[in-house]
């Protein structure tokens, strides 16, 4: 691990290696003793480290509530940012401009695509630094208004067609029946008239 370092403008340094973390306030207490002749005045420095790069969220659910919808929760537990001004961030990968912000890492992403396949990356923020993304695949569903419209219209049409059909053909079998029995009277054979 890298040292922390606390300066203080008396130059009074406390130099730390092991333990410390990003945007924390130590106190670092120095007695000087000098072998023989005793303690001599304590010094106290006070300090806070850098931010840092903050922890990756935790517990991130994602949910699709309806056919084109996304919906991203995680947990405000024990979160650590690391740093000032600390927010979770969300989008969908490779989407520009479906980055979203929030201090309470509820986001919803609405008017996707139907039957597609979604990456969604989430991250915590701070003034300084961004944490390494968490990312959940997530498929959105069949627009099952659509699917039923298209049923309905679709059994409207055949319906009207057959009924198309029918009336067609019906009127056509009427035609070529009074054409039968015309042909019939017309082209019957007679027998040749007898003379007496």
């Amino acid at each position: 691990m890298e040292p922390k370092i606390i300066t203080r403008p008396e130059e009074t340094t406390c130099v730390f290696t092991e333990g410390i973390e990003p945007f924390r306030n130590y106190r670092c207490e120095v007695h000087s003793i000098y072998t023989g002749r005793g303690d001599f005045r304590e010094t106290r420095v006070e300090g806070k480290t850098k931010s840092g790069i903050p922890k990756q969220p935790h517990n991130v659910v994602v949910t699709v509530p309806e056919n084109n919808k996304i919906e991203v929760t995680c947990s405000l537990n024990y979160m650590d940012f690391n740093g000032p001004d600390g927010i979770f961030s969300a989008k969908l990968q490779g989407i520009t401009g479906s980055r979203k912000n929030s201090k309470t890492c509820q986001f919803k992403f609405e008017d996707l695509s139907y039957l597609t396949t979604y990456t969604v990356e989430v991250f915590t923020v701070n003034r300084d630094f961004t944490s390494s993304p968490v990312r959940k695949q997530v498929d959105t569903r069949y627009n099952s208004k659509a699917l039923i419209g298209s049923l309905v219209f679709s059994i409207i049409f055949i319906i009207l067609c057959a009924a198309f059909f029918i009336r067609k053909r019906g009127k056509s079998r009427n035609v070529n029946e009074g054409q039968e029995r015309f042909s019939t009277v017309i082209y019957a054979n007679m027998p040749p008239p007898q003379t007496q």
